[in-house]
C-alpha cells in the first residue's frame, strides 16, 4: 500500500506520502477498503476531483 501511495504521490509532483496519497491508493486496489470507501460514494474519480480539481493539481488551501 505504501508503494502505491509514493506512486500517487509521485505522479501528483509531491515529494511525500500524505493522507490523500493513501486515501486514493486504497480507492485504487480491489478489496474491502475500495468496497466501503465506494459504498459510502468515496471513489477514485471523486477523491481526484475533491483534492486536485479538474486540473490534476492540489488546490490551495
Amino acid at each position: 500500500m505504501l508503494e502505491r501511495s509514493l506512486r500517487v504521490a509521485l505522479a501528483q509532483r509531491d515529494r511525500h506520502i500524505g493522507d490523500e496519497h493513501i486515501l486514493l491508493a486504497l480507492t485504487l486496489c480491489p478489496g474491502v477498503p475500495a468496497e466501503v470507501l465506494a459504498d459510502h460514494g468515496v471513489t477514485h474519480e471523486s477523491l481526484v476531483r475533491v483534492l486536485y480539481g479538474s486540473g490534476g493539481e492540489a488546490k490551495a488551501g
